[in-house]
């Protein structure tokens, strides 16, 4: 897609053109999978009858997922959209690259829980016995938590200069407003298998619910924030509500519905100290080798990467993540072993 979207604007560069490209590689996708379907999986359709009771449960099941998706756009557009009304556009620009980051943030933990969800769903048809749902939980926020611990920390130590060299110095607030979004943000993406838990259960009607409020209620402390302090305003605000709304409401929520909020949080403590120990020693050491070069940045980065892992496997990892953290490492020791042979 970014491709062909760069190819078009050579030949008419505007926003149009953007579109359509996008619809235009949007529409093949859903061919692909339709024709996939219908061709490999052999997938058939055949009506029965109209059940309307069925169609009443699918739509306001459905519903309250699309009010969640809308509130999710809310938490990360109006900030834009405010800013852009009160101050202008070079707060707008700062603010983008912010909500970029802490997409970029959410996106690494929400691809290890997705996978998950089919196995939620036929867990929850079979039983109502929470234990093998509440092992998955635990197992898959250790996941998250490695990887997201070292994305934090890594950011927190290196986020500023990578913002410069990426953009540049005019930029740097958007480091200080991605501190504060990743801050916030720490708590729901290690939980997020959480939310397929409760659509698994056919229980995130709550949810929807309680983010649409403060959504709502960010929008309306945003605005005199964004008056007064500007960029730092808008993340605070957005910052506070999903700390109050998914860090507080909802595990609270988690708890009614029988979810081992309490083990979940007592695994997690325990695989903080070697993560925060990193992290201090990534500190102290980076105000001894300040450097402003990409590539003396990503040796950094690579050496920070491995003392962590060395760090966490040693005093962290359970023998289930320890073999999931080994298994690529002999598969390509392997697969080295029989090129040569």
């Amino acid at each position: 897609q970014p491709a062909l979207v760069y190819a078009a604007l050579h030949f008419s560069p505007n926003v149009i053109t953007v579109v359509v490209m996008q619809t235009i590689c949007n529409i093949f996708v859903i061919a692909a999978n339709a024709y996939y379907c219908l061709s490999t999986l052999k997938v058939k359709f055949k009506l029965h009858f109209w059940d309307k009771n069925f169609i009443c449960e699918l739509f306001f099941f459905s519903f309250f997922i699309f009010l969640a998706m809308i509130v999710n756009e809310a938490y990360w557009r109006t900030g834009q959209i405010i800013l852009g009304a009160v101050i202008g556009t070079a707060a707008v620009a700062v603010y983008s690259i912010t909500v970029q980051l802490a997409s970029a943030f959410m996106s690494f933990s929400s691809a290890v829980s997705g996978v998950f969800f089919p196995h939620l769903s036929a867990i929850s048809a079979k039983t109502d016995d929470m234990k093998p749902i509440n092992e998955i939980f635990i197992k898959i926020g250790r996941i998250q938590f490695i990887i997201i611990s070292l994305v934090f920390s890594g950011f927190l130590i290196y986020g500023k200069q990578f913002v410069i060299l990426w953009i540049g110095d005019g930029f740097k607030d958007a480091y200080f407003y991605a501190v504060i979004l990743f801050s916030a943000l720490l708590i729901p993406v290690v939980q997020n298998t959480g939310v397929f838990i409760l659509q698994a259960k056919n229980k995130h009607y709550f949810r929807s619910i309680a983010l649409f409020c403060l959504a709502v209620v960010n929008i309306i402390i945003s605005i005199p924030m964004a008056k007064k302090y500007g960029g730092l305003g808008c993340a605070c605000v957005t910052g506070g509500c999903i700390l109050l709304g998914q860090g507080l409401i909802l595990n609270i929520y988690y708890s009614k519905i029988g979810i081992d909020i309490k083990s979940f949080f007592k695994n997690i403590i325990f695989m903080a100290p070697p993560a925060l120990i990193v992290c201090l020693t990534g500190f102290a050491v980076e105000r001894f080798f300040l450097t402003a070069d990409v590539y003396a940045l990503a040796g950094k980065i690579i050496l920070f990467s491995a003392l962590f892992f060395a760090l966490m496997y040693k005093f962290a990892f359970n023998q289930y993540e320890k073999n999931l953290f080994l298994t690529p490492a002999f598969y390509i020791i392997n697969r080295i072993k029989k090129a040569k042979s």
